[in-house]
């Protein structure tokens, strides 16, 4: 792998990983002392559920760090590799639940607040269950390539 390539990738991961940090410790913090203050009765446990997602978007970027050092070293096919994809997909089925029961709640509720901030927020729940199933579904395919690739080149190896 091209070192500015992996320097670039580690650099977005960084990024990306500190966003979600800032979101765990900034932003949900601010939206719970405003939903609280205005009566909300779900704010906390869309707070409680919106951090778990975050932590399983943290899993997910420390996966792929992890991958990344793989790729680098040139150990990506192997078991060892499968197991972070296992580890990303795992964390992606737990992010979609959450995400699946968000929308399934906000679409069943009645609506405590203005039916415009409910509209969004379902609309938001809605486009994140589809990134998960569609990001869940490609790992399951990356998952499988990268198994198939490891048996190949065990089998290459075995003949050489």
């Amino acid at each position: 792998m091209n070192a500015f390539v992996a320097l670039l990738a580690r650099v977005g991961l960084i990024a990306a990983f500190l966003a979600a940090l800032y979101a765990q410790v900034v932003v949900l913090p601010g939206f719970l002392r405003q939903g609280g203050s205005e009566g909300i009765d779900w704010v906390h446990p869309y707070a409680v559920a919106a951090m778990v997602g975050l932590l399983c978007v943290e899993v997910v970027l420390v996966s792929a760090w992890m991958l990344l050092g793989r790729a680098r070293r040139g150990e990506l096919l192997t078991k060892r590799a499968v197991r972070w994809i296992d580890v990303v997909i795992a964390a992606t089925a737990v992010a979609t639940l959450l995400a699946a029961a968000a929308t399934v709640h906000l679409a069943t509720t009645d609506a405590t607040v203005r039916a415009s901030v409910r509209a969004d927020e379902f609309r938001i729940a809605f486009l994140l269950l589809c990134a998960g199933i569609g990001f869940g579904a490609l790992m399951l395919v990356l998952r499988r390539l990268l198994r198939r690739a490891a048996e190949l080149k065990a089998e290459m190896a075995e003949v050489i």
